[in-house]
């Protein structure tokens, strides 16, 4: 309970630290949101991946929280499509091959033992198709960081419920990483999510 809790309160400095942080090279480098009447850096996602990743990877490498296998996964998984984003950031990617990446993140860390293959497969697409609209959120300021810390925070107090501490500590760094970026994403933003957060 106490790590949770210190845990949350790193990620949301932090993020706020690095999402700040990261506008100046964004600008320099002209990653840019181009929708937006002025431009907006991009760079806001990457800060909520590092510092989730630091910050899990923190707990379990102390014994703090031990991650487990599965949730292993899920982290791993989801920092490959936030780099998968960044890539689309960079190179302005099309959107089918972002999807397939999403794709195929999910499809490594559905329980298909629970789920059965039908069940596995159709959670995948549903999965893939979410983190595409999800992406779709990031145009208007304040929006894709909100509903991802009220859904972020939900699932962990659903996780929480059910005793599965790992899981509900990752999703409170991640909600806690999105209200520090939020700091920067009010209007007017000084920093977009970008698809590599948004993802």
């Amino acid at each position: 309970m106490l790590y949770g809790i210190a845990a949350a309160t790193a990620s949301f400095l932090l993020a706020a630290l690095l999402a700040g942080l990261l506008r100046a090279p964004a600008l320099r480098l002209a990653l840019l949101d181009r929708r937006r009447r002025r431009p907006v850096p991009l760079l806001g996602g990457v800060a909520v991946v590092l510092v989730t990743g630091l910050v899990a990877w923190a707990g379990d490498g102390t014994g703090v929280v031990p991650l487990g296998p599965a949730v292993g996964r899920l982290l791993v998984a989801a920092t490959a499509v936030g780099a998968l984003g960044l890539a689309a950031d960079v190179w302005r990617l099309r959107r089918r091959w972002v999807v397939a990446g999403s794709a195929v993140a999910a499809a490594c860390v559905v329980p298909y033992e629970v789920t059965g293959p039908v069940a596995g497969g159709l959670a995948v697409v549903w999965i893939a198709l979410v983190a595409a609209a999800f992406q779709g959120l990031d145009h208007a300021d304040g929006v894709a960081g909100t509903v991802g810390v009220v859904t972020a925070f939900g699932v962990a107090a659903c996780a929480a419920a059910e005793v599965m501490d790992a899981l509900a500590v990752l999703l409170s760094v991640l909600a806690a990483a999105l209200t520090g970026f939020l700091l920067h994403n009010w209007h007017p933003a000084r920093v977009a999510l970008g698809a590599c957060g948004s993802l």
